[in-house]
């Protein structure tokens, strides 16, 4: 499958951070980095971020997730250093929302796979 110059540019309007993207493979790559990042109790988290009508506040999600401080720490970096979510600091508090198109970006590409989509030369 291979996407064409301007569904490559569908992709970085809506979020996808491709960089330097020069082929097929390297947003297969960045989605499958995102999907590796969304393993376990992260995409629980990215649900809950996503869903919330405002940034949501580290002790909500770690009421909502039922998990240990530092296993959500460890989650929330994963999710920021795979580009998935934003972090807003105020003091001693962090606020966390999903980065603008990353849920575009994802819906895109994983309708691109579905047998009914256009066929990619």
């Amino acid at each position: 499958m291979r996407f064409t110059p301007n569904e490559v540019e569908e992709f970085r309007e809506v979020g996808l951070d491709l960089g330097d993207v020069k082929c097929q493979n390297d947003i297969e790559q960045e989605v499958s980095r995102w999907a590796h990042t969304l393993a376990d109790e992260r995409f629980e988290l990215l649900e809950k971020i996503a869903r919330s009508q405002c940034p949501l506040g580290c002790t909500a999600a770690h009421e909502a997730l039922s998990i240990a401080p530092a296993t959500l720490s460890h989650h929330i970096k994963e999710l920021q250093t795979s580009g998935l979510i934003d972090v807003r600091r105020e003091g001693k508090f962090a606020f966390l929302s999903i980065k603008p198109g990353v849920l575009e970006a994802l819906s895109s590409y994983l309708q691109s796979l579905s047998p009914t989509a256009s066929p990619r030369g």
